[in-house]
Protein backbone atom coordinates (compact mmCIF):
# COMPACT_ATOMS: atom_id res chain seq x y z
CA UNK A 1 0.00 0.00 0.00
CA UNK A 2 0.98 3.49 -1.01
CA UNK A 3 0.11 6.50 1.44
CA UNK A 4 1.12 9.72 0.29
CA UNK A 5 4.31 8.37 -1.75
CA UNK A 6 5.30 6.03 1.41
CA UNK A 7 5.00 2.30 0.87
CA UNK A 8 4.03 0.62 3.62
CA UNK A 9 2.69 -2.90 4.37
CA UNK A 10 -0.85 -3.36 6.38
CA UNK A 11 0.76 -4.74 8.70
CA UNK A 12 3.17 -2.06 9.61
CA UNK A 13 0.39 0.08 9.19
CA UNK A 14 -1.68 -1.33 11.93
CA UNK A 15 1.16 -1.53 14.26
CA UNK A 16 1.72 2.18 13.47
CA UNK A 17 -1.61 2.87 14.80
CA UNK A 18 -1.85 0.68 17.95
CA UNK A 19 1.17 2.13 19.13
CA UNK A 20 -0.35 5.41 18.65
CA UNK A 21 -3.58 3.99 20.67
CA UNK A 22 -0.76 3.14 23.18
CA UNK A 23 0.50 6.54 23.34
CA UNK A 24 -3.14 7.83 24.27
CA UNK A 25 -2.90 6.05 27.22
CA UNK A 26 -5.82 2.77 25.81
CA UNK A 27 -5.21 -0.84 26.04
CA UNK A 28 -3.59 -2.61 23.45
CA UNK A 29 -4.48 -6.10 23.62
CA UNK A 30 -1.38 -8.31 23.19
CA UNK A 31 -0.82 -9.52 19.49
CA UNK A 32 -4.57 -8.80 18.91
CA UNK A 33 -6.07 -5.90 17.08
CA UNK A 34 -8.02 -5.11 19.80
CA UNK A 35 -8.18 -1.75 21.59
CA UNK A 36 -9.47 -1.03 24.87
CA UNK A 37 -10.48 2.17 26.16
CA UNK A 38 -12.46 2.32 29.28
CA UNK A 39 -15.00 -0.92 29.45
CA UNK A 40 -15.21 -0.89 25.53
CA UNK A 41 -13.20 -3.25 23.00
CA UNK A 42 -12.91 -1.57 19.81
CA UNK A 43 -11.92 -4.90 16.86
CA UNK A 44 -10.01 -3.27 13.84
CA UNK A 45 -10.05 -6.02 11.31
CA UNK A 46 -8.52 -5.78 8.03
CA UNK A 47 -9.26 -7.37 4.47
CA UNK A 48 -7.17 -7.73 0.94
CA UNK A 49 -11.11 -8.52 -0.21
CA UNK A 50 -14.39 -8.57 1.58
CA UNK A 51 -16.52 -11.45 0.72
CA UNK A 52 -20.46 -11.05 1.61
CA UNK A 53 -21.39 -13.70 3.45
CA UNK A 54 -17.83 -13.56 5.60
CA UNK A 55 -18.54 -9.78 6.42
CA UNK A 56 -22.47 -10.65 7.36
CA UNK A 57 -21.24 -13.28 9.61
CA UNK A 58 -18.31 -10.73 10.82
CA UNK A 59 -20.60 -7.66 12.09
CA UNK A 60 -23.61 -10.12 12.74
CA UNK A 61 -22.25 -12.95 14.91
CA UNK A 62 -20.97 -13.80 18.16
CA UNK A 63 -18.60 -10.88 19.44
CA UNK A 64 -16.81 -12.64 21.63
CA UNK A 65 -12.80 -12.64 21.27
CA UNK A 66 -10.47 -14.49 23.22
CA UNK A 67 -7.18 -12.54 24.58
CA UNK A 68 -4.18 -13.74 26.37
CA UNK A 69 -4.67 -13.34 30.42
CA UNK A 70 -1.49 -14.84 31.54
CA UNK A 71 -1.22 -18.51 30.63
CA UNK A 72 -4.51 -18.83 29.51
CA UNK A 73 -7.44 -16.54 27.78
CA UNK A 74 -10.45 -15.05 28.04
CA UNK A 75 -13.36 -14.32 26.02
CA UNK A 76 -13.99 -10.43 25.52
CA UNK A 77 -17.13 -8.66 24.56
CA UNK A 78 -16.73 -6.34 21.64
CA UNK A 79 -18.42 -3.03 21.79
CA UNK A 80 -17.25 -1.76 18.22
CA UNK A 81 -15.54 -3.48 14.88
CA UNK A 82 -13.85 -1.28 12.57
CA UNK A 83 -13.38 -3.66 8.96
CA UNK A 84 -10.82 -2.15 7.06
CA UNK A 85 -10.68 -3.11 2.78
CA UNK A 86 -7.37 -2.93 0.68
CA UNK A 87 -10.07 -4.00 -2.54
CA UNK A 88 -13.20 -1.89 -3.36
CA UNK A 89 -15.82 -3.32 -1.07
CA UNK A 90 -18.53 -4.93 -2.88
CA UNK A 91 -22.13 -3.11 -2.50
CA UNK A 92 -23.63 -6.40 -1.44
CA UNK A 93 -21.88 -6.68 1.56
CA UNK A 94 -23.10 -3.25 2.72
CA UNK A 95 -26.62 -4.26 2.61
CA UNK A 96 -26.29 -5.50 5.85
CA UNK A 97 -26.66 -2.03 7.06
CA UNK A 98 -30.21 -1.41 5.64
CA UNK A 99 -31.37 -4.83 6.72
CA UNK A 100 -29.96 -4.12 10.04
CA UNK A 101 -29.52 0.18 10.78
CA UNK A 102 -28.55 -0.62 14.44
CA UNK A 103 -25.22 -2.18 13.01
CA UNK A 104 -24.44 1.68 12.28
CA UNK A 105 -24.03 2.25 16.07
CA UNK A 106 -21.13 -0.67 16.00
CA UNK A 107 -19.66 -1.10 12.92
CA UNK A 108 -17.25 1.25 10.74
CA UNK A 109 -16.32 0.51 7.29
CA UNK A 110 -12.98 1.83 5.50
CA UNK A 111 -12.28 1.24 1.90
CA UNK A 112 -8.43 1.81 1.28
CA UNK A 113 -8.90 0.66 -2.40
CA UNK A 114 -8.01 4.00 -3.67
CA UNK A 115 -4.92 4.33 -1.99
CA UNK A 116 -3.58 1.30 -4.58
CA UNK A 117 -4.46 4.21 -7.87
CA UNK A 118 -2.53 6.79 -5.64
CA UNK A 119 -5.70 8.27 -4.81
CA UNK A 120 -5.77 9.86 -0.94
CA UNK A 121 -9.54 10.01 -0.85
CA UNK A 122 -10.93 6.99 0.32
CA UNK A 123 -14.71 6.25 1.24
CA UNK A 124 -16.33 5.19 4.73
CA UNK A 125 -18.86 3.96 6.88
CA UNK A 126 -18.66 4.81 10.36
CA UNK A 127 -21.63 6.35 12.65
CA UNK A 128 -19.95 4.77 15.79
CA UNK A 129 -19.68 6.97 18.78
CA UNK A 130 -15.46 5.10 18.91
CA UNK A 131 -13.17 7.45 19.38
CA UNK A 132 -10.86 4.97 18.63
CA UNK A 133 -12.34 5.01 15.14
CA UNK A 134 -12.14 8.74 15.33
CA UNK A 135 -8.72 8.84 16.47
CA UNK A 136 -8.04 5.72 13.11
CA UNK A 137 -9.63 8.72 10.30
CA UNK A 138 -7.55 11.39 12.39
CA UNK A 139 -4.15 8.79 12.05
CA UNK A 140 -4.70 8.03 8.54
CA UNK A 141 -5.42 11.93 7.68
CA UNK A 142 -2.40 13.59 9.37
CA UNK A 143 0.32 11.05 8.85
CA UNK A 144 -0.64 9.91 5.70
CA UNK A 145 -2.64 12.61 3.84
CA UNK A 146 -5.70 10.59 3.44
CA UNK A 147 -9.39 12.02 3.15
CA UNK A 148 -12.49 10.32 3.44
CA UNK A 149 -16.18 10.52 1.74
CA UNK A 150 -18.81 8.14 2.76
CA UNK A 151 -20.72 5.52 0.76
CA UNK A 152 -22.91 7.18 -2.11
CA UNK A 153 -25.34 3.85 -1.35
CA UNK A 154 -25.79 1.49 0.93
Amino acid sequence: MVVSGVSLKIWDFFERFKAHCDEKGWTVCGTEDLIKVGTDYHYLLWSRHTRPLTFRRTVTGDRKIPIPEGNTSKLVNVSYILWVSLDPINQEALTVFAENPALFQKVAVYDLSPIKNNNDVCFKINKTDSEVFRAFEQFLSEKYCVTFKHFDKI
